[in-house]
């Protein structure tokens, strides 16, 4: 369970994100993840589809998580922490990387804030986040006179 809070905690702050410099991103999202449910065995066991879809399920990250519930509740067996690698390793990349897109910026900003309210010049501040910095964006160097 705690992957899969992780996993959708990282995917939901990186496509809130995502979604403030492009606003098409929750109504592709959307469709995405409707046909992303249909391709993951929820409402279907692994032996259900066609022997030749079976790539669909080594690429889901979801895939093996989903395995995990139906093993112990369909099959009563105890789950094979093998397959949880991938899932393990996807939800680990996603869960920091929204801390890094997200939580350094607002961190930039907070140290902004304390300086400009202990009156220092907001000329002599320079503050940009190095994570938008390297992607060339400008979005936190906003300095407003105090």
């Amino acid at each position: 369970m705690l992957l899969i809070t992780a996993f959708a905690f990282g995917l939901g702050v990186l496509l809130g994100i995502f979604n403030v410099f492009v606003r098409d991103v929750g109504q592709v999202f959307t469709v995405v993840i409707q046909i992303w449910f249909w391709l993951t065995p929820i409402v279907y066991t692994s032996g259900v589809p066609p022997k030749n879809m079976d790539w669909l399920a080594v690429f889901n990250p979801m895939t093996p998580l989903v395995k995990i519930y139906q093993d112990a509740m369909l099959y009563n067996k105890f789950p094979q922490w093998e397959t949880l690698i991938i899932p393990t390793v996807v939800a680990a990349t996603l869960f920091i990387l929204s801390f890094v897109i997200f939580v350094e910026p607002v961190l930039t900003w907070w140290m902004h804030y304390e300086n400009a309210s202990q009156n220092l010049k907001p000329s002599s501040l320079q503050v940009v986040s190095p994570v938008y910095q390297e992607a060339g964006l400008s979005t936190w160097r906003g300095v407003t006179e105090y």
